[in-house]
């Protein structure tokens, strides 16, 4: 299910959607292929088909191809160089110029998470269940894909609410700086232009993912506070309900307890 916009956020602005693996030890000798590396552990997203060479050098002698869409770890770089080592399936590569390359993470889900969330007097029990992923067309940007059912009552009301997540598997913004964009989009509100929707970023760097922006403004405000701790993905997926919720205005349930059930 893929209704709501994506939106691909250059800083504080939304323009239309659009994950980076974080880098594992640092500045560690290593050799691979003959030449010395320095260790950084990190999985790849080859954002374009190119060559791999046996020396990180345009001069190097060809000897794989990396083809578009694959995922391939790194066990580090040629210091002070664009160069990565690449593994295939545990085995050595060689080596391929960061230009073709974008960090990611993998945002599939073993089971659906689940959990409680407050939300203006009512009690809330939600699913986020992983629906798989999307190439978004403007960026060579995969998303992990979630459908999201929530059930929340307040007094003698319960209302079902159905919504859409996603996250960006590489840097929303096409950088090397671990910022995963997570949206949370409501479903069911055919009457808007926009359906409620509030856009957050994941700094894996920090471990904490804050709300960017919200709209349309009736139906969404922004949260006080605006940010929650996120180590893991699991953390990350579910601090996002918590802020969406608390931005949610009273509009949304009015909405909703329309058609719910007492």
């Amino acid at each position: 299910m893929n209704t709501a916009q994506r939106a691909y956020l250059p800083a504080t602005a939304i323009a239309i959607t659009l994950l980076s693996a974080a880098p594992g030890a640092a500045d560690e000798p290593l050799r691979f292929m003959d030449r010395e590396i320095v260790a950084e552990s990190r999985r790849f997203l080859v954002r374009k088909s190119g060559n791999v060479r046996a020396e990180p050098s345009l001069r190097g002698k060809k000897i794989a191809t990396v083809e578009k869409g694959e995922r391939l770890d790194s066990p580090g770089r040629v210091a002070k160089t664009d160069w990565f080592a690449l593994r295939r399936d545990g085995a050595d590569l060689g080596f391929v110029h960061d230009m073709l390359l974008a960090p990611v993470i993998d945002g599939s889900l073993a089971e659906d998470r689940a959990g409680n969330v407050a939300w203006r007097g009512a009690h809330c029990r939600y699913r986020i269940h992983y629906e798989g992923r999307t190439m978004v067309m403007q960026a060579p940007i995969p998303t992990a894909d979630y459908e999201l059912r929530l059930k929340c009552r307040r007094d003698d009301t319960t209302v079902l609410m159905l919504g859409f997540m996603f996250l960006t598997e590489t840097p929303f913004n096409e950088s090397d700086a671990p910022l995963h964009q997570i949206n949370v989009d409501l479903l069911g509100f055919d009457d808007l232009e926009i359906p409620p929707s509030v856009v957050m970023i994941w700094n894996r760097d920090t471990d904490e993912i804050s709300v960017d922006s919200v709209m349309p403004q009736d139906f969404v405000r922004l949260p006080d506070p605006r940010a929650k701790p996120a180590g893991n993905l699991i953390d990350a997926l579910g601090a996002a309900v918590d802020l969406a919720a608390s931005a949610w205005t009273d509009a949304v349930w009015k909405h909703l307890a329309k058609t719910a059930r007492r």
